[in-house]
């Protein structure tokens, strides 16, 4: 049997509560790689206007910086993943450059094997709807596997499925408890700040720069919460597996 929903959702937040200050290394890390995008992107639109015309230099960088503020990003959740799972686990805490040395090594599996299961996901989603539902639920686990079991490409994707196979509407149920939570959450702390700035007097765009701002910090500090939520129950399904009844072998 599964951890209760509410078990899930607590042990999410006393790791947060407990290891917060860990935990905003390594958001601060991912904070600072999209404010260094941001500004690039900045000053990238500022050449582009004083030129009077799109700069194909200038528009490659762009998207270089783009490619490596992703997969940095990529790299220090794999990070906070690990982090997570030591926390959860009760194992000896390691120090955040110790966990993002351990994890470098699955940066590429991650890339891939996640390319993977958005392909497989987006061919499913345009046959019918439900089949892109179910295969994202299958492959709820893989970045998991990949990190925590050390499988790569179709072993994770299937390491993953094993999880969820047999209890499919279960944890389709977890999953919309938590992203509901959350993003109730989210939402709340969204408006808050949101109506707090409200009170300073902005142009249009400065407006809507600051309201991206706060959704994208707001979503970074929610995180941690749907990531420690997703690794107690990937835990809890790898630690009550679904058992299989066989049929009665028929006599003579």
């Amino acid at each position: 049997m599964l951890t209760p929903i509410s078990a899930v959702l607590s042990r999410s937040f006393e790791i947060y509560q407990k290891n917060w200050r860990q935990i905003s290394v390594y958001l601060g890390l991912m904070l600072a790689a999209n404010v260094i995008f941001m500004i690039a992107s900045y000053l990238g639109v500022v050449i582009e206007v004083r030129l009077g015309a799109g700069n194909i230099l200038n528009d490659t960088v762009l998207l270089i910086l783009y490619v490596a503020n992703l997969v940095f990003s990529l790299w220090v959740s794999l990070g906070l993943m690990t982090a997570i799972k030591k926390w959860h686990r009760g194992e000896p805490e390691a120090t955040f450059k110790e966990n993002l040395n351990a994890t470098i090594g699955y940066l590429w599996p991650a890339i891939y094997t996640g390319a993977l299961v958005l392909l497989i996901v987006l061919c499913g989603s345009l046959l019918f709807i439900i089949p892109g539902i179910i295969f994202g639920l299958w492959y709820t686990f893989t970045f998991y596997a990949i990190i925590f079991e050390n499988k790569k490409g179709v072993a994770a994707l299937k390491a993953s499925k094993e999880l969820v196979a047999g209890r499919t509407t279960t944890i389709l149920g977890y999953a919309i408890v938590i992203g509901l939570a959350f993003g109730l959450i989210s939402l709340v702390l969204n408006w808050i700040l949101v109506m707090i700035t409200s009170v300073f007097s902005f142009s249009e765009l400065s407006t809507t720069m600051v309201d991206n701002a706060i959704s994208f910090i707001v979503g970074l500090l929610i995180a941690p919460l749907s990531l420690s939520a997703m690794i107690t129950l990937y835990f809890s399904a790898k630690e009550n597996p679904v058992v299989q009844i066989q049929p009665p072998t028929p006599t003579n």
